[in-house]
């Protein structure tokens, strides 16, 4: 249960994005850039990011040669893994000046 709402809880940012993404494409240039100021601070959501693939990968190693969900569970782990890495290397500019360090 810990790990099903620890993955619900990551879910949040990539629904806040997804939800707002409609309205912020009618903006131009300026005002988007001014509405993606409301995500400040939302880097603190690595911490149940990391919490998920604790939990998840308890959860896997409880369920190891014991339950046919394992391999789901392995799944979820591996998802939510890829998930993280291709967020951390698609938001790298390349310009150290730009990139946030975490």
């Amino acid at each position: 249960m810990v790990s099903f709402i620890f993955v619900v809880l990551a879910f949040v940012p990539a629904a806040a994005h997804f939800f707002t993404m409609f309205n912020k494409m009618k903006l131009d240039g300026p005002n988007y850039l001014a509405a993606q100021r409301a995500y400040d601070g939302w880097s603190l959501f690595a911490i149940v990011v990391l919490g998920a693939l604790l939990s998840t990968a308890a959860l896997a190693i409880l369920l190891y040669r014991a339950s046919a969900s394992f391999g789901l569970v392995v799944v979820a782990f591996l998802s939510i893994g890829a998930t993280q890495l291709d967020a951390d290397l698609s938001n790298q500019s390349g310009d150290p000046e730009l990139d946030c360090p975490a």
